[in-house]
């Protein structure tokens, strides 16, 4: 998870800094190769929210971002 978060952050400082379509296609890239697959392990229910919740803020700036970058039906 912390892994996750620290790419997140990453790609929310190049939001912050570039745009929003600066980064959007290789975050949502991201969250579909390597962020889904987790998605479906098998965790205790602790781990299992905070997984769940990192990805979701994840998913929530990748929205951001393609609204940002005026792909309003992609957000």
């Amino acid at each position: 998870m912390a892994a996750i978060k620290t790419t997140a952050d990453v790609f929310a400082q190049l939001d912050d800094q570039f745009g929003g379509d600066h980064a959007r296609r290789s975050v949502i890239q991201y969250l579909n190769n390597d962020v889904a697959p987790l998605l479906r392990g098998r965790y205790t229910e602790q781990v299992g929210r905070a997984l769940f919740s990192t990805v979701a803020e994840a998913t929530l700036l990748a929205g951001w971002m393609s609204y940002d970058a005026c792909h309003h039906g992609l957000a």
